[in-house]
C-alpha cells in the first residue's frame, strides 16, 4: 500500500497509522451503550420525562435541546466514524487523509459522548459545593501521627495547585508538634465533587526513621470528606412554610384578656400537615396579627427541625465515611518503599507517590476513581432500564 511512498512521508504515515490503532480502543471506549442511547432518544420524544420504563425519581432533570443536540451529533459523529474507519480500510488512495480526518473527529466524539452521559447520569447536588477536610491519626502511633500531618500538606498542596481558596480552619497538636486533629477548609465551589473521593481510611507502609531494624510499619489515618452547607444557619434562607401545607383554624381567645376576650375570632391555631408541627397564637386583639405571628414561629420550628435533620446526616456522613479507624478498613496504602500508591476501590494504581504526596499528582487517583464512579452508576441506570 506505502512501498512507493519516500522515507519521510512513510514516517510520517506510519505514526499516523500508529495514532488510528490507538483511535481505534478509544472507539470502543466512548460508544455509549445502546439502551443508554435508546433512552436519550425516548427523551428527546417525550419531554414530559415520564419514560414508562422508569420512576421520575430515578431520572434527573434533563436540559431537553441539549440532550437532542448531543444525541443527534453522537449518531452523526458515529456514523461519520465508521464510514472513515471502511475508507482507510478498503481505498488506499484516500488512507492518509481519511486517517487525519478519523484523528480530528475521534477528539470531537470523546467529547460528544462524555457530555451525553453527564446529561443522562444524575449528579450528586453537593458536588458544586465547598468542602471540609476532617484529618485525624488512626492506628500507628507516632507514625500515624506524622502520616496525618503529611496528608494535611498533600491536601494543602493540591488547593494550591488548582488555584483553590483555602485555610486550616482547626490544628490541634501535641507536645512533640504532632497533629492529633485538623480541618482544612476549601472555599472553592466544586471542591466537594473532587475531594470527596478522599473520605476513608488512609494507610501507609514505611520504615519508620525511629525504626532501628528497619522493619516496615504500617500506620493509618482517618479523612471525613463534608460539604459546606451555607444556608444551614442562614437565616434569610428561603421560607420553608408552604400555605397548602398549612390548616388555620381561628377561635375566640380564652383565658385573661379583658372585654374583648371571647367576643371575636381572633385566637389563630396552624397545623403543618405534613409534620404534624401545630402553633396557637391568641396574644394580639387582630387575628391577622396572631396569624402572622403564628406562622413567624411555625418557619423557626421548621428551620429547627431541618438544622437538627441535617446535624443527623452530617454524623451518619462521617460514620459511613470512616466506620473504623483500622487498618483493614483501608480505601488507598500508600507503599513508600515500592513508591506506589493503591486505591484499593477501583483497583488504581500509581507508581509516582512522591508526586501524589505533593498535591501535584493526586488528580490521577481522583480521576480514576471519577471513572469508577461514572461506570457505576451507568451500569445502575442501565439495569433500571
Amino acid at each position: 500500500m506505502y512501498k512507493y511512498l519516500s522515507k519521510n512521508s512513510y514516517l510520517r504515515t506510519y505514526t499516523r497509522l500508529i495514532r488510528y490503532q490507538h483511535n481505534l480502543s478509544s472507539f470502543q471506549n466512548y460508544k455509549i451503550h445502546p439502551r443508554l442511547l435508546t433512552l436519550a432518544e425516548e427523551k428527546c420524544h417525550n419531554e414530559s420525562d415520564n419514560i414508562s420504563s422508569m420512576s421520575n425519581t430515578q431520572m434527573p432533570k434533563i436540559n431537553f435541546v441539549q440532550l437532542k443536540y448531543l444525541t443527534n451529533a453522537y449518531k452523526t459523529q458515529l456514523q461519520e466514524l465508521r464510514e472513515l474507519k471502511d475508507i482507510i480500510g478498503n481505498e488506499p488512495s484516500l488512507a492518509d487523509d481519511a486517517i487525519i480526518e478519523y484523528e480530528q473527529l475521534m477528539q470531537q466524539f470523546q467529547h460528544t459522548s462524555d457530555s451525553l452521559l453527564h446529561a443522562l447520569i444524575p449528579e450528586d447536588t453537593t458536588s458544586s459545593r465547598p468542602c471540609l477536610l476532617e484529618i485525624r491519626p488512626g492506628v500507628g502511633g507516632i507514625e500515624a501521627q506524622l502520616f496525618a500531618g503529611e496528608l494535611l500538606e498533600m491536601y494543602c498542596g493540591y488547593a494550591v495547585k488548582h488555584n483553590w481558596k483555602y485555610h486550616i480552619a482547626e490544628k490541634n497538636t501535641n507536645e512533640m508538634g504532632n497533629i492529633t486533629w485538623a480541618v482544612l477548609k476549601i472555599d472553592q465551589p466544586n471542591s466537594f465533587g473532587k475531594m470527596k473521593y478522599e473520605a476513608g481510611v488512609h494507610r501507609v507502609q514505611r520504615i519508620p526513621a525511629s525504626e532501628s531494624k528497619g522493619r516496615t510499619h504500617t500506620s493509618t489515618a482517618a479523612i471525613v470528606v463534608r460539604p459546606i452547607i451555607k444556608e444551614l444557619y442562614n437565616k434569610n434562607a428561603s421560607s420553608l412554610v408552604k400555605l397548602n401545607d398549612v390548616r388555620v383554624d381561628v377561635m375566640r381567645a380564652r383565658g385573661k384578656g379583658g372585654q374583648h376576650v371571647n367576643t371575636t375570632d381572633s385566637a389563630v391555631r396552624l397545623t403543618h400537615l405534613p409534620t404534624g408541627i401545630t402553633v396557637s397564637m391568641q396574644d394580639e386583639r387582630s387575628q391577622n396579627r396572631n396569624k402572622a405571628r403564628a406562622f413567624e414561629i411555625l418557619e423557626q420550628r421548621l428551620q429547627e427541625r431541618e438544622i437538627s435533620a441535617k446535624k443527623q446526616d452530617l454524623r451518619d456522613t462521617r460514620k459511613s465515611q470512616v466506620p473504623t479507624i483500622e487498618r483493614s478498613e483501608k480505601i488507598r496504602t500508600y507503599n513508600f518503599h515500592q513508591n506506589r500508591v493503591t486505591d484499593h476501590r477501583c483497583n488504581f494504581q500509581t507508581h509516582d507517590l512522591d508526586n501524589v504526596m505533593t498535591g501535584e499528582s493526586l488528580d490521577k487517583l481522583i480521576e480514576a476513581m471519577e471513572k469508577y464512579e461514572l461506570d457505576q452508576k451507568i451500569s445502575d441506570l442501565i439495569g433500571h432500564i
